[in-house]
């Protein structure tokens, strides 16, 4: 079975570095890129992806939208944070918002999230 992720980030460089290690994962073939929240939305809207890397600093903090969308259309998918603000209320936000996962890009966090992908794959 092949597996779809959706890597929602900001920053090009970063898209394209878990892009790669990413494709590397067996049984992960489609990796679709968005960034900024209505990207990551219309990607979400027509290629339903089993799962989704957010870093909620996308578009100026916003990437707490796209859990919100998740939300309020009652959609289930792996979702997994990877992102450099890591204070307390960040993360308490995500989980309470249906994040499975919360990472630390600095902290290991892109290690962390290949070895859960190769588990989830």
């Amino acid at each position: 079975m092949s597996m779809k992720v959706l890597i929602a980030d900001g920053s090009k460089a970063e898209r394209s570095k878990l892009r790669r290690l990413l494709s590397k994962v067996k049984n992960l073939h489609l990796i679709f890129e968005a960034g900024d929240v209505d990207s990551a939305i219309d990607v979400i809207r027509s290629h339903y992806p089993d799962t989704i890397i957010i870093d909620i600093h996308l578009s100026r903090n916003q990437g707490f939208k796209i859990l919100d969308y998740l939300i309020h259309h009652d959609l289930e998918m792996l979702v997994v944070v990877l992102t450099r603000l890591t204070d307390i209320s960040q993360r308490r936000k995500s989980y309470e918002l249906g994040a499975h996962y919360f990472l630390d890009k600095a902290g290991g966090g892109i290690d962390k999230l290949v070895r859960l992908m190769q588990e989830y794959a």
